[in-house]
């Protein structure tokens, strides 16, 4: 049985850095998932999400899918990131059209009887921070893979790692792969 849930959030050709929405540093986010991704003896569930605009839209999202119509127009900046999609074929990929990964009810329920929820992917200081408040809300456990996780540009990594610092004492756990894979093999 898995004992965490690693989540691999929003991992889109959008979030390149030489796209519209680039990360600043997701060439090294992509590489620490990877090989989060390839360890042969995994104690967590890796699960990916993919952000599709919500064709239904009301509100504030409607306005933002017309903002953004030339981005959603294109089905290839919603696409996985080609060196990730293979693993679509192994782990589950859930469609979600809000920030929070826990929206998707079939993630939420796999994320209750997890000991922690793992978060990595995109964007740092939008969908993965939404995500990461939601958990804590549910009342589960948060690790924060900060070389894993993609802000726009280091301003906003700094940003939520400062804002997560505060909330170590009980909620969350921020460390890097290593130290998360070191954590885990010990367990």
């Amino acid at each position: 049985m898995n004992k965490d849930v690693l989540l691999v959030i929003d991992m889109q050709n959008v979030y390149l850095e030489d796209q519209p929405w680039g990360c600043a540093s997701i060439q090294r986010s992509i590489k620490n998932i990877q090989s989060l991704l390839d360890q042969k003896e995994k104690n967590y569930l890796p699960i990916f999400t993919q952000f599709l605009p919500d064709e239904n839209a009301t509100g504030v999202w409607k306005k933002y899918n017309e903002i953004n119509a030339e981005i959603n127009n294109n089905p290839w900046m919603s696409k996985i990131i080609d060196v990730l999609e293979p693993y679509t074929s192994t782990y589950q990929c859930y469609e979600k059209n809000v920030y929070s990964s826990l929206q998707v009810k079939e993630i939420d329920d796999l994320c209750k009887n997890a000991d922690n929820v793992v978060l990595t992917g995109v964007v740092g200081d939008c969908c993965v921070l939404a995500t990461c408040f939601d958990a804590i809300d549910k009342g589960y456990h948060v690790i924060y893979l900060k070389d894993a996780c993609s802000a726009m540009n280091d301003a906003c990594e700094e940003a939520v790692l400062t804002i997560l610092a505060n909330l170590e004492y009980l909620h969350v756990s921020v460390m890097t792969c290593e130290e998360y894979m070191r954590q885990i093999a010990t367990n």
